[in-house]
């Protein structure tokens, strides 16, 4: 991508970023290139393109999604594209579980005990915490082996109703959320076409997804995923 035409452009402006800059996007994913295509691994993708200060549109393409390579990414992405997302296909070798929770004290509460029991899933190989960049976080499980996302959304669910049953932690289990108040577990992520904030993205808040250490998780703080 050639460097922006307006590179002064204020794209995001929030707590976190009194002005964030189409060159300051455009310098972050220079630098993280390897890391982002590493993680897409293939997967077709689409962006956040935003418009004007704080606003943005989601384009996929014609065909289901961009096809990010070493050889077109800086031919695609420009200074405007603020987050990338990859698009779940039907065949995929993670799970992802999705803790939607508006208080971040509580979302670390739910994604400690999710992720302390995450080991016990069938087809569990390992997993990571990450930070969306927004209010909450993504545990992804890589699996032993590909899996029909379904299947892979069906046995996470039995799997963690069972699990968590007993748990103190007042949670749903739903494709939506129950109300503002009541934190959510979504994993409709995995399912065919569904849209996930890519490893190494910056979010439409300009903050980073990035993997959390559950070691670390307690003291995690918002302000270190800024760029």
């Amino acid at each position: 991508m050639p460097p922006p035409k307006n590179p002064n452009k204020i794209l995001i402006k929030n707590n976190f970023y009194p002005d964030l800059s189409e060159i300051d996007v455009w310098n972050y994913y220079q630098e993280e290139k390897e890391k982002i295509l590493n993680e897409i691994n293939k997967l077709k993708v689409a962006f956040y393109i935003f418009i004007d200060i704080n606003r943005y549109i989601i384009k996929r393409g014609k065909s289901g999604g961009f096809s990010l390579t070493n050889k077109n990414y800086n031919n695609i992405l420009t200074g405007r594209t603020v987050s990338i997302l990859p698009i779940v296909d039907l065949i995929m070798d993670k799970a992802i579980i999705d803790i939607d929770c508006k208080d971040f004290v509580k979302a670390k509460e739910i994604t400690k005990e999710i992720y302390n029991i995450s080991n016990s899933y069938p087809y569990y190989k390992d997993c990571e915490i990450r930070y969306t960049g927004k209010d909450s976080f993504h545990i992804i499980i890589n699996l032993k082996r590909k899996l029909n996302v379904n299947a892979i959304r069906i046995t996470l669910y039995s799997f963690l109703n069972e699990k968590l049953k007993g748990s103190k932690l007042n949670y749903t289990i739903s494709p939506k959320r129950k109300d503002d108040n009541t934190p959510n577990i979504d994993l409709f992520r995995n399912a065919k076409s569904a849209l996930y904030i890519c490893k190494y993205s910056l979010s439409s808040i300009g903050l980073r997804c990035i993997p959390v250490n559950i070691n670390s998780l307690d003291n995690f703080k918002k302000e270190m995923a800024k760029i």
